[in-house]
């Protein structure tokens, strides 16, 4: 960022956006300001300590399973909607799972962990919208991270533990612009092709927004890059593409859009999302198919 726009966006007070929702088209310094306001300690709330007592769990070697057990536990609000995810049907559980420790038994560390930094991370930037709003976020990007997790372990093209993480992650950003822009999100376009309207408004998409947070938090560079890029025309190879051909099948899980015409939007993403992967319309819908319950985000 320029330092003149730097200091522009620090010392106005002046908000984003009109206090009735409404969205304008928006210049370069105002972006300049969005961005300034997205990463901002007096406008968004730090990130959720939990998220970085896990994280130094992990790099600690002398820490062992019943530390991150421990951390979670501390939280009771954490742990009950961590035990309300393991028992949802994307895990089909036959028995009812009723500890932090059972889940660890029957998920495992990887996605428990995941599971808990990422609720953390929706209670925090989520707290502006709507419990159903929320929900709805969730249950999509749920849905992603199963799929992403599994097509990384299909294909042996990624990392299915930092796929997962990615794919819990990557509609944070939407739920940053909701709450300033929220118009844009309230009619039927918003249901489909929403990062191009995002980009014709606002002048950047919700993935890069996210994207803007979490290299602010310091989250591990190849996760800010899967979030930040998985609207992008052109993801980087390896998690970045991984998580676009994810959100795409949870949002098209019958495969057609492989056969629609190159007008369609998210065709040619689709196409070039299945090249890469090797992926038929039937191995397409097989994998997204492993998703139940999925939402359109």
């Amino acid at each position: 960022m320029h330092s003149d726009a730097a200091a522009m966006a620090e010392s106005t007070s002046e908000p984003l956006a009109p206090q009735n929702g409404s969205v304008t088209a928006i210049d370069a310094i105002s972006l300049q300001r969005l961005r300034a306001d997205i990463i901002g300690h007096d406008t968004v709330p730090s990130a959720p300590a939990i998220m970085f007592e896990i994280l130094r769990i992990l790099d600690d070697e002398t820490a062992g399973l019943g530390d991150l057990l421990g951390a979670i536990e501390r939280d009771p609000g954490l742990t009950a909607k961590v035990l309300k995810t393991a028992n949802s049907s994307f895990f089909g559980q036959a028995r009812t799972v009723d500890s932090v420790d059972r889940a660890v038994t029957v998920l495992g560390v990887a996605l428990v962990r995941s599971l808990a930094m990422s609720v953390a991370v929706f209670d925090t930037v989520g707290g502006g919208l709507s419990g159903a709003e929320v929900d709805r976020i969730w249950h999509h990007s749920l849905a992603t991270a199963t799929t992403a997790r599994l097509l990384a372990m299909r294909t042996k093209m990624g990392n299915r533990d930092d796929a997962f993480t990615a794919g819990l992650l990557h509609d944070t950003g939407r739920m940053l612009l909701m709450q300033r822009f929220p118009s844009l999100y309230a009619g039927p376009e918003a249901e489909e092709g929403i990062e191009d309207l995002e980009r014709e408004r606002i002048g950047v998409d919700h993935g890069v927004v996210g994207g803007w947070l979490f290299e602010a938090w310091n989250l591990p560079p190849a996760i800010v890059q899967a979030v930040a890029q998985h609207h992008a025309a052109h993801p980087a190879a390896g998690l970045p593409t991984l998580i676009v051909t994810a959100n795409l099948m949870t949002r098209h899980p019958d495969g057609e859009l492989l056969l629609a015409e190159a007008s369609e939007l998210h065709a040619a993403a689709a196409r070039s999302a299945a090249e890469c992967y090797g992926l038929t319309r039937e191995s397409w819908t097989e994998l997204a198919g492993g998703s139940p319950g999925v939402s359109r985000s």
